[in-house]
């Protein structure tokens, strides 16, 4: 695997450039627009460079988040719009693979003290 330090071609850093962009995620079709040759297989592309291309993947998952955002944000201007279920899970997702997670509280009152039922001592 390479090393994450290890700087890119031209033709590499174009490919993941095309691949996280407007090939949006087409690996063939950000093959042929960053110059590799048809008969380059897809394997022998991205595997010297997958850590890049895992990175680049978060960067686009980091930029996302503001939208997805905004999207639940907007849900609630147009609650009965066509879709709003989609958006929710694809917001979700998103938001969940950023580690922006709902919390969830329970609140305990007690009326009155705990009472705990021990059994009893072992004689031994």
């Amino acid at each position: 695997m390479a090393d994450k330090k290890q700087p890119l071609t031209e033709r590499q850093a174009k490919f993941i450039e095309l691949l996280v962009g407007s090939c949006q995620g087409d690996v063939r079709a950000a093959m042929n627009e960053a110059g590799y040759s048809p008969n380059t297989s897809t394997k022998e592309a991205t595997d010297p460079i997958k850590d890049h291309i895992i990175e680049a993947a978060s960067n686009q998952l980091v930029f996302s988040a503001p939208k997805a955002v905004a999207k639940l944000i907007g849900i609630l201007d147009n609650p009965e719009a066509l879709g709003n279920k989609n958006l929710i899970a694809a917001a979700q997702q998103i938001l969940d693979r950023m580690g922006i997670v709902k919390t969830e509280r329970i609140e305990v009152e007690a009326t009155q003290p705990g009472v705990f039922v021990l059994p009893p001592k072992d004689p031994s």
